[in-house]
C-alpha cells in the first residue's frame, strides 16, 4: 500500500515509501458509486486488517506487480469493533 500521491512537475503521481499488509485479494469486476457520486467499473476487492488505518481513497495498492487505485472503503463493524477494511480497487493502466 502506498499513501495518496503527490504530483511532480510533469503531472505524474509520485509515491512515498510503501507499507505491506497481509490481506485477502479477489479479482472481481463490479460496478460501484465512488466518493464523487460517479459510476465506476471496479476490478478487484481487497480485505485488509484494521491496522491499515492510514488507508484512504486514491491510495495505490500493489498485488502481483499490478497497481490498483482505491476507489471505495468500507469498515464493517460488529457489536464492539471494526472487523476489517474492505477496499474496492480500480486497476491502474
Amino acid at each position: 500500500m502506498y499513501p495518496t500521491p503527490s504530483v511532480d512537475a510533469y503531472g505524474r503521481d509520485t509515491f512515498s515509501a510503501s507499507v505491506a499488509y497481509k490481506g485477502r485479494f479477489l479479482l472481481k469486476s463490479i460496478m460501484i458509486i465512488d466518493s464523487k457520486g460517479a459510476e465506476v467499473q471496479a476490478d478487484a476487492v481487497c480485505y485488509l486488517p484494521t491496522e491499515a488505518t492510514s488507508l484512504s481513497i486514491n491510495d495505490k495498492l500493489e498485488y502481483s506487480d499490478i497497481s490498483y487505485r482505491v476507489v471505495a472503503l468500507e469498515k464493517p463493524k460488529d457489536a464492539t469493533r471494526e472487523r476489517y477494511i474492505k477496499t474496492t480497487l480500480k486497476r491502474k493502466i
